[in-house]
């Protein structure tokens, strides 16, 4: 299995989902991130990471609540800090932060 390091590493910007089955606003931003994967395709690899079988790795990168979704590209975090770094209001904001830093 790839380590986290690995898998932010790459050249493609990788969104990461921390969520937990119990969180209702996570079950309601599933289907917008399955769209925005279908939209995008292979120019962005999509992870989720349940908090609750990870509390690790959650904790080291300060996720203090779900849903938290961070960018990465090339292990940088986009906004300098992982903390909540791109929690998702709705679906326009969403698409323009993709739009604005990587030029969809």
């Amino acid at each position: 299995m790839s380590s986290f390091f690995d898998i932010t590493a790459s050249n493609k910007p990788v969104l990461i989902d921390f969520f937990a089955e119990w969180c209702a606003p996570c079950k309601m931003m599933s289907p917008i991130l399955i769209e925005v994967k279908e939209i995008l395709g292979d120019q962005i690899k999509l992870l989720k990471v349940d908090v609750d079988k990870n509390q690790r790795l959650a904790k080291a990168l300060n996720v203090k609540g779900v849903p938290t979704l961070v960018l990465y590209k090339k292990v940088s975090c986009y906004g300098g800090n992982p903390e909540l770094l791109l929690k998702m209001i709705s679906y326009q904001k969403y698409m323009n932060i993709f739009k604005h830093k990587f030029n969809f």
